[in-house]
């Protein structure tokens, strides 16, 4: 006789990349003859919804005791919450599940993600069920073979966000080198914890290993992020619905030519992207903004005298303006544009900003929130809401990192944009490195810069303004990681339980993207159980 209650599951696809989302549809059905009363629905905070990956033909531990409360060897069990679980943040149910009454024949229906609830599965097949703890005993679906290949990434791309909505995940990209062809993707990592997986997302078939870089989000209200890859000689542009709801459009895109890409674009609720290209030589930048049917117009920086650009940042403030910090030949003069985004057809604003001490070597731009003296408003005593003098927020500051040389010390020196505070975070030595360069920075969630440093000789370094030294990547990662494997800096934002910074590389090993973390010093990487 069949059960009364029957929980069907659906998956969007039966095969995927390592790191691939993969959508699903649960249902569960009253197929009986008489209502079901005080189930339990599948709201997240119930916690009576799990989805299970097995390895096919997985056995208990003692498949003979028939009461082991063990799980079989392998299974990976998440739900709804276990983002936040494996971001380190822990919530109890509510006292009073939320409940409902399922009349003959009803139904109720959720959906979600297979990489969100149960995190990167690794290559190989998996049985896929889902259960629902509604009243009583458990309803399980029939399992959903799973076959999960692993990634083969040829090109990778690490975004660098801008002022943003604390929650607003980290962004990156990578070209896979499939059998048939070579896809797009484009990943979502956790805001609190960067090696957490949020999505990973198909986006088109890319022809070589050109540059892949992918857009950052201005606010927690926007859907749309953007991929931009070299296709043979010219630019594709996906536009990407991260929610999964829509398919992305790709059309192509006109770059300037010999124009590099800076990380990171900017998407917008409107679904269109500003795009910052530093043009052939670095005689000029270039501000194209998209639309997802590939309209563009261009916006051009003129750079003065101080070209060709030797070092540049790009710096968004949400959605409303765009801050471009740049040093030219002299190495010295710092020079700042800006771009209203709102309004891009007013122009562009120039001014030089800083004149450095000594050569510049690599500049990160920010927008500064911190609160500064005299902002709080003084209320007189029992004064009406309505009849106090309120006092507007100052406004974003912007403010610069830059690495400077002094012989054989690097210098690390914030400079707040507009105002004469200067200070020296950190000096490093580097008189035993042959040609050192900056290769990628970020910023941790106080403000603090974060370097990953190659040599002449092919050896990785890092060094922040919080440990205050230089050391060998190897020793602060605690792998060996080549620049072959193409590593970048991801830091979470300003809503992390700590400041978490952790290098994303290319492991080919293991076909997939992985994390190493570097921030903070002595720190593990949070555990996480899968088990519920």
């Amino acid at each position: 006789m069949p059960e009364p209650l029957s929980l069907s599951l659906e998956l969007s696809r039966t095969e995927c990349v390592r790191g691939e989302s993969v959508f699903f549809r649960m249902k569960l059905k009253n197929t009986g003859s008489h209502a079901f009363e005080g189930l339990r629905t599948f709201e997240p905070e119930n916690e009576a919804t799990f989805l299970v990956a097995l390895p096919p033909g997985a056995k208990k531990p003692a498949d003979e005791d028939e009461l082991s409360l063990e799980p079989p060897e392998g299974q990976i069990t998440g739900c709804a919450l276990s983002p936040r679980h494996r971001d380190g943040i822990h919530r109890h149910g509510p006292e009073e599940v939320e409940r409902r009454t399922l009349l003959p024949g009803e139904e109720m229906e959720t959906s979600g993600d297979v990489l969100q609830w149960l995190g990167e599965l690794e290559p190989g097949d998996w049985d896929i069920t889902a259960r629902h703890q509604g009243v009583g005993e458990m309803a399980e679906s029939k399992p959903v073979r799973l076959r999960v290949r692993p990634a083969k990434p040829v090109t990778l791309g690490t975004s660098v966000p801008g002022l943003r909505g604390s929650a607003c995940p980290n962004s990156g990209a990578f070209v896979h080198a499939g059998e048939a062809d070579r896809l797009v993707f484009l990943q979502l990592q956790s805001a609190y914890l960067p090696k957490n997986p949020m999505r990973g997302l198909r986006v088109g078939k890319a022809k070589q290993r050109g540059q892949v870089v992918a857009s950052t989000f201005p606010d927690e209200e926007t859907t749309t992020l953007h991929v931009v890859w070299d296709y043979g000689g010219q630019f594709a542009l996906g536009t990407v619905d991260t929610t999964g709801r829509a398919p992305p459009a790709v059309v192509p895109v006109k770059i300037p030519e010999g124009g590099v890409i800076l990380e990171s674009p900017l998407s917008l609720r409107d679904r269109s992207v500003f795009i910052p290209v530093l043009e052939g030589k670095g005689t000029g930048l270039t501000v194209l903004h998209v639309t997802p049917a590939g309209a563009s117009k261009s916006y051009r920086v003129d750079l003065g005298p101080a070209r060709p650009v030797a070092a540049c940042s790009v710096a968004w403030e949400y959605a409303t303006r765009m801050h471009f910090a740049w040093v030219g030949k002299d190495r010295r003069r710092v020079m700042v544009a800006r771009l209203f985004l709102d309004d891009p057809e007013s122009g562009v604003f120039t001014e030089s900003a800083w004149l450095a001490d000594a050569p510049v070597l690599w500049l990160h731009m920010f927008l500064d929130t911190a609160a500064r003296p005299g902002g709080a408003p003084a209320f007189e005593h029992l004064t009406k809401p309505e009849d106090r003098d309120r006092i507007d927020p100052e406004p974003p500051q912007p403010a610069v990192w830059g690495v400077c040389r002094s012989g054989n010390e690097w210098q690390c020196v914030r400079a707040d944009l507009g105002t004469v505070r200067r200070r020296v975070g950190a000096r490093f030595d580097v008189k035993d490195l042959e040609e050192p360069r900056v290769t990628a920075s970020a910023l941790d969630a106080s403000g603090e810069l974060c370097l990953l440093v190659a040599d002449a000789k092919g050896g990785l370094h890092y060094a922040s303004t919080v440990r205050g030294s230089l050391e060998p990547l190897e020793k602060v990662a605690g792998r060996r990681i080549s620049p072959n494997q193409q590593p970048g800096l991801m830091a979470a934002g300003r809503g992390g339980t700590l400041e978490w910074v952790y290098l994303r590389y290319i492991d080919g090993e293991a076909g997939r993207i992985a994390y190493a973390l570097v921030e903070p010093e002595g720190e593990a990487d949070p555990e996480y159980s899968s088990g519920h």
